[in-house]
C-alpha cells in the first residue's frame, strides 16, 4: 500500500486515503511497474508465477547435476543459502526507496531457491530410506534368496549399466542382465528367470524401501510445518507490536531468511558428501532419471497447490472482503492441516498396502478437487444457471 495510489486519477495515496475507508475496505489500489499501472493484489500472483516459472526452469536445468550424488550437498546449500540471503536482503529494502519493485526480484530468488534446495534434499531420501530396519531385514533377506539361486550380482567385473547409482547400500541387487530378463539363476539367458519366492521378497523389498521413504519423507514435512508455524507465532510478536506495517513485513521476511541460513548449517555439517560419479551423457534423455524426474514433477506440483492457496487467501480478501482474523486463521489452518495429512497418509498406505504412486496419484486427484469447483463457475451452465458456483 505505501507504493500505490486510488485509481483512476492515480493521484491519492492509497496509504492516506485507506485509513478513511475502513469501513468498506473495497477499495483497490493500483502500482506502477515500469509504464504499466497493476493491481496492487494482482501483483503478488504475477510475482508468484513468475517465481514458479523460474523454479520449473532451474529444476530441469538441474537434471543431469543433481542426478551425480557429489552434486547433491554441494546443490542443497547453494540453493538453500542463495534463497537464504535473498529473504534477508529485505531488510535492506524500505518501501519508500526507489528500488521498492526489487522485492519482486527478491521474492522471486527466494522461492527459486527454495524450490531447487527441495529437489536437491529429496535425492537423500532413497539412500536414507534403504538404512532403515526393515529394508535392511528385507535386503539381507533377498541377497540370501539371491546367492542360493546362483543369480550374479554387480561387481567390477560386472559393471553397472549407465545411470545407475551406485553407493555402499544402494548398489543394486541384481545385475543388469537379471533386472531385464536377460540371465536366469544357473546364469544362463532367460526370460523367467525368477521363482515366486524371489519374486515375493522382491515385492517385499519394494514394498519396505516405499514404506520407509513415504515415513521419512512425511516426518521431515510435518517437523518442517511445526518449524514454519512456530516460526510464524514468533513473527507475528514484532508485526503486531508494529502494528502490521510495511517495516514489520520486512522484518519478519528478513527474520525467516536468517533462521533458514541458520537451521542449513546443520545440513552442511552433518550431511554426507559422496564421491561416486554416475557415468552419462548430457543429454535431455539421461538428464530426466526416475528418481529425480519424480522430484521435479513433485516440486512443479507443490508450486501449484501453493499457488492455489495464495489465490484463495487473496480471493478472501480482495473479493471476499474477510478481516485479518479470518486471514490468520486461514493462514494457521493450512499448515496444521499440512501435519495432519503428513502423518496420517503413512498410516493409510501402510493399512492397504498402498504404494507410494498410488498414494501420490490420490492425493493429487483430492487436491484437484477444489480448483475444478472453481473453474466449472466459468462455464455458462453454472453462471447463468439455477446453479451457482
Amino acid at each position: 500500500m505505501d507504493n500505490g495510489y486510488l485509481p483512476p486519477d492515480t493521484t491519492v495515496p492509497c496509504s492516506s486515503a485507506i485509513p478513511g475507508q475502513s469501513s468498506t475496505g473495497k477499495q483497490h489500489c493500483v502500482v506502477k511497474i515500469a509504464w504499466l499501472w497493476i493491481d496492487s493484489a494482482s501483483f503478488s500472483l504475477y510475482v508468484n508465477s513468475i517465481s514458479v516459472a523460474m523454479q520449473a526452469l532451474t529444476v530441469i536445468s538441474m537434471g543431469n547435476i543433481a542426478d551425480q550424488p557429489p552434486h547433491h550437498k554441494h546443490l542443497l546449500l547453494s540453493f538453500s543459502f542463495f534463497g537464504a540471503t535473498a529473504a534477508t536482503l529485505f531488510l535492506l529494502l524500505p518501501s519508500s526507496s526507489p528500488l521498492w519493485p526489487a522485492s519482486a526480484l527478491l521474492g522471486i530468488c527466494a522461492n527459486v531457491g527454495f524450490g531447487a534446495s527441495i529437489v536437491a534434499m529429496n535425492t537423500y531420501l532413497p539412500n536414507l530410506a534403504r538404512h532403515s530396519e526393515e529394508v535392511v531385514k528385507r535386503r539381507a533377506e533377498l541377497h540370501e534368496a539371491f546367492v542360493s539361486a546362483g543369480i550374479p550380482r554387480l561387481s567390477a567385473d560386472n559393471p553397472p549399466s549407465t545411470g545407475t547409482l551406485v553407493l555402499e547400500a544402494e548398489e543394486p541387487l541384481l545385475s543388469p542382465e537379471v533386472r531385464t530378463g536377460q540371465i536366469d539363476g544357473a546364469g544362463s539367458v532367460s526370460q523367467d528367470h525368477s521363482s515366486p519366492e524371489l519374486e515375493l521378497l522382491k515385492s517385499a523389498y519394494s514394498t519396505a524401501l516405499s514404506r520407509a521413504t513415504s515415513q521419512i519423507s512425511s516426518q521431515g514435512i510435518a517437523l518442517g510445518y511445526v518449524a514454519g508455524v512456530l516460526l510464524l507465532l514468533v513473527a507475528l510478536i514484532p508485526v503486531t507490536l508494529l502494528h502490521c506495517t510495511t517495516s514489520a513485513l520486512r522484518l519478519a521476511i528478513g527474520l525467516s531468511g536468517i533462521c533458514w541460513a541458520l537451521f542449513s548449517i546443520p545440513a552442511a555439517a552433518w550431511l554426507p558428501l559422496s564421491t561416486v560419479v554416475v557415468e552419462s551423457e548430457w543429454d535431455i534423455q539421461e538428464s530426466v532419471s526416475v528418481g529425480h524426474a519424480g522430484s521435479k514433477e513433485w516440486n512443479i506440483l507443490r508450486e501449484i497447490f501453493t499457488t492455489i492457496t495464495s489465490t484463495a487467501i487473496l480471493f478472501a480478501k480482495t473479493s471476499l472482503y474477510m478481516p485479518e482474523s479470518f486471514l490468520i486463521l486461514i493462514g494457521i489452518i493450512t499448515p496444521v492441516s499440512g501435519i495432519t495429512g503428513s502423518l496420517a497418509w503413512p498410516y493409510v498406505q501402510r493399512r492397504y498396502a498402498w504404494t507410494n504412486l498410488r498414494v501420490f496419484v490420490t492425493l493429487v486427484c483430492m487436491a484437484s478437487v477444489a480448483p475444478t469447483y472453481g473453474c466449472l463457475g466459468f462455464l455458462p451452465v453454472f453462471r447463468e444457471g439455477k446453479v451457482k458456483f
